[in-house]
């Protein structure tokens, strides 16, 4: 429910962030009881009003993909959608592109996999001191 009303107010304020993920959520240790969530990984993330509703599906997908690796039901990824939209017009038809979209994240994502084994994505170049 956290990250759902986190991730509305950031699209309502025209910001996206391209790389998505659960993983670009951090949540502060200490008070069980607060929803104490921040948004890291900031270099990606993009403005634009009116936001697009392709950048909130995108975003929207990721972090529905990467959900996938958490003990969490269909029912409370549904419930996710919900905190999200909050009584917003055109919710299923939303929810329709996020579940078409989560498959091709996943099958992107493997294909980045299978091509780092392979060995055919080069390494990043470090600059060396001299």
């Amino acid at each position: 429910a956290a990250a759902a009303r986190l991730t509305r107010h950031f699209h309502w304020l025209g910001f996206n962030h391209r790389d998505y993920y659960l993983c670009h959520l951090f949540a502060r240790p200490g008070d069980s009881e607060a929803e104490d969530l921040r948004i890291i990984d900031l270099q990606r993330v993009g403005y634009h009003l009116p936001l697009s509703s392709r950048w909130i599906v995108k975003d929207l997908a990721g972090l529905h993909y990467s959900s996938f690796g958490l003990p969490l039901t269909d029912r409370d990824r549904l419930r996710s959608c919900a905190f999200y939209s909050c009584g917003l017009r055109g919710r299923k038809r939303q929810l329709k592109w996020v579940l078409r979209k989560s498959p091709a994240i996943a099958r992107h994502d493997l294909h980045l996999r299978q091509a780092n084994e392979q060995g055919k994505s080069s390494p990043p170049k470090v600059a060396q001191a001299r």
